[in-house]
Formats: structure tokens, C-alpha cells, sequence
């Protein structure tokens, strides 16, 4: 039988609860890979999604007091071919991505043998590697903030299918992925 996703029967405060705890993930996340130091610059990459939204107020929360200076680029449709010569000005750039969309890609290379974009990892960040699609709806409904997203491919579909049918997969998966690339 596959199990419900609890996010799917929450009220308000259970949203505040769940936003706190991704605030806390994000937050160990960001301190043990030590990616923002006082004085740094950093770019936060807007493309108008959810993810960027929700980005963007963790940020603000979690980094309030650090001296440090965020800007912020607008960009298109086809803005990761350019991330190598946005980031060159800056010590870190934030990417708006989830772990869903770190799986997927993932995947499609794998599958598909779509071609990845080699991304140095201590300057280009996903703040919210560790935190699930599902999640950052919770979030974004918690703060009310704005809900964008487009329609989900098959494969996408799928990795949902599985997390219903076997809650947590995504994680061990996110995590399978981070040992695999420990090994090249």
C-alpha cells in the first residue's frame, strides 16, 4: 500500500513547523560546508521560481546579521550554460534548485546521456540540496510566499511515484549520488 505524503494534511501551524525545520537543515547545511564567511559576496540567481523565492527568504533569515553582501541577477530560460561567467565575480553563487531537480539531473545524464555542465562545487551552491520539492511548497505556503512551477516531465513523475510508494527514497538517493561523486 503506499504511503500518503504528510504534507498533503497539514494545517497552517504544521507549515510553521515544517519551515523551521528546513530553516534549521539549511542552516547545519551552510555551516558544516562553511559557504558563507563575513565578507563575502554572493550572487543569488533569480529565475522566478518557487525555489528562488524560497531561497531567498532562508537566506534573509538565516543570515541576517552575517556582514556580508547578496546581490541578485534576473535571468532567462537557458541561464546555466552561462553560470561559469556569472559566478567569476563572486565567492559563492546560489542556485535555485532543489534535491528533486539534483536527482533528475542526475538521472538524465545517467539515462539519457544528457550532457551535465561540470560546476565547481565550493563556488556554485544549492542551499537547498537537502530539501525535497514537496518541502519547499511547504515552505513557500508557510511564509506565503509566491508558488511557480511548471509542469512535471515523466521522470519527474516517476521519482514522485516512488517517494509515495517508499517515503525517504529521495533522500538515500541524494545521498547515493553524494558518495558516487565523493569517488570520482
Amino acid at each position: 500500500m503506499a504511503a500518503e505524503n504528510p504534507l498533503h494534511q497539514v494545517n497552517a501551524t504544521d507549515f510553521e513547523k515544517i519551515a523551521l525545520v528546513i530553516e534549521k537543515r539549511v542552516r547545519k547545511d551552510c555551516r558544516s560546508h562553511k559557504w558563507f564567511q563575513k565578507g563575502s559576496k554572493v550572487l543569488l540567481i533569480n529565475d522566478d521560481s518557487t525555489e528562488y523565492h524560497v531561497e531567498k527568504a532562508i537566506l534573509q533569515s538565516i543570515l541576517k546579521e552575517m556582514p556580508l553582501t547578496i546581490e541578485e541577477k534576473k535571468v532567462g530560460i537557458g541561464w546555466e550554460k552561462d553560470l561559469l561567467i556569472l559566478a567569476k565575480d563572486y565567492d559563492r553563487v546560489v542556485i535555485p534548485k532543489d534535491m528533486d531537480d539534483e536527482i533528475l539531473g542526475f538521472f538524465e545524464a545517467l539515462f539519457f546521456n544528457k550532457q551535465v555542465e561540470n560546476i565547481p562545487e565550493d563556488k556554485i551552491i544549492t542551499i537547498l540540496g537537502n530539501v525535497s520539492d514537496a518541502e519547499v511548497i511547504a515552505y513557500a505556503k508557510a511564509k506565503n510566499l509566491p508558488l511557480k512551477g511548471g509542469n512535471k516531465d515523466s521522470l519527474a513523475e516517476k521519482l514522485d511515484q516512488f517517494e509515495q510508494r517508499y517515503p525517504g527514497i529521495k533522500f538515500s538517493i541524494k545521498k547515493s549520488i553524494e558518495e558516487l561523486r565523493k569517488e570520482e
